[in-house]
Order: structure tokens, then C-alpha cells, then sequence
């Protein structure tokens, strides 16, 4: 959401007792500004955290790099180019009838459609 607005505050609160939330929060650029004292129900803190203005937004790949546990700058760089892909030559499709009707009807009344042979040509 901050990707949208980098000039808007980021503010969250979050369970104290979650350490990996806390790690991730902080390497995003979020900073402790405050406790709520027993804010959950089952009596654990809140820790409110903001984040300022003016702060590059991170991507998601950036998050997930950092996460990975690789510093800033090598979240940062870019993504390496992708391979060429040598183009496909489209096989043409060939339906073969089998030998039979098409339509054939149960034992109980209800109508069957029989298979059809799918076969692709070599190319020539």
C-alpha cells in the first residue's frame, strides 16, 4: 500500500511476541514508536510501528530477498534477464473418427459421446 502513496505515513501495530513480523517490519523501514499494553485478549502487548514518508517503497521481490537474509543492496539489484526462448513451430491437429456412431445411448437411458482419436501430424 505504501507502493501507491510513498508520500503517506506507515503506521501498524503488531503482536509483541512475534519476533519474525517484528525482524521483517523493521527491514522494511518500520521503526517501535509505542507499546499498547495488553491490546490482544489473551494480554500480549502491541507494538505500534510506523514507517516515514519519503522512504523508497519495497517490492515484493525486494521483500522476499531481504527475508532470504541478503542485505539491501543485493535486494536491490535488478532481476537477471530472462533466457530467449527458441520459437515453437505450432503441430497442426488431426481428429480421426472412431469406427461407430459418435452418439450412443446406456443401459439406463442417458446419452454417451464417444471418444475421439486426437492425433498430431509430424511436421513436413
Amino acid at each position: 500500500m505504501l507502493g501507491l502513496d510513498p508520500s503517506a505515513v506507515g503506521v501498524l501495530e503488531v503482536r509483541a511476541t512475534n519476533e519474525a513480523a517484528l525482524a521483517m517490519y523493521e527491514k522494511c523501514g518500520f521503526q517501535r514508536a509505542g507499546v499498547r499494553a495488553k491490546y490482544y485478549s489473551d494480554g500480549v502487548d502491541a507494538v505500534c510501528m510506523t514507517r516515514e514518508p519519503g522512504e523508497r517503497p519495497v517490492s515484493t521481490r525486494e521483500l522476499t530477498r531481504l527475508l532470504a537474509g541478503l542485505s539491501s543492496d543485493a535486494a536491490r539489484k535488478p532481476a537477471p534477464p530472462l533466457p530467449e526462448l527458441a520459437e515453437a513451430t505450432p503441430r497442426p491437429v488431426v481428429d480421426v473418427p472412431r469406427q461407430g456412431p459418435a452418439f450412443t445411448r446406456g443401459d439406463s437411458g442417458e446419452y454417451k459421446m464417444r471418444n475421439r482419436i486426437r492425433r498430431t501430424r509430424p511436421p513436413s
